[in-house]
């Protein structure tokens, strides 16, 4: 899992009613590869206490409170039976939609005189790669390395 984007994380979860993917999620989040991703996010968990014993039959959802680099917030709340990869896929999008706006305004920020792009994608090797409208209307194939054809 990569941090990028990501400025605060903030995990809350009820040890006896929480799912098992928030804690999946945390260790998760711990590896050093996620910390070596982003080492300035700053992750923190909180066990939410049960108050009285109204616990033991209402459940406590657990939530993660995420705030990005561009001051957007999410807010995620894993449900009975939601996997670990569900959350990381949430997360995932929002990353990937904020990494495509930055391609955009650096794009723009800095133009070549040529055509915008209308699509921008990165390739297996993660690459930017992007496509423009006059090569989608001629319908312009490109061979394996991205060398035009006709």
């Amino acid at each position: 899992m990569k941090l990028t984007y990501i400025k605060n994380m903030k995990i809350a979860f009820q040890p006896f009613w929480g799912t098992p993917a928030i804690r999946e999620f945390i260790s998760r989040t711990s590896t050093k590869k996620a910390v070596a991703s982003n080492p300035k996010c700053h992750i923190s968990v909180e066990v939410i206490e049960p108050k009285g014993t109204e616990w033991l039959w209402a459940p406590v959802p657990s939530t993660i409170d995420i705030d990005y680099d561009d001051g957007s917030k999410q807010r995620i709340t894993p449900i009975q039976g939601m996997h670990v990869q569900g959350i990381i896929e949430q997360i995932t999008q929002k990353q990937e939609a904020i990494e495509y706006a930055n391609d955009i305004t650096e794009m723009k920020a800095n133009p070549s005189g040529g055509p915008r792009p209308i699509r921008v994608f990165k390739t297996r090797l993660g690459y930017p790669f992007a496509v423009y409208a006059e090569d989608a209307e001629k319908g312009g194939k490109r061979a394996k390395g991205g060398v035009k054809t006709k």
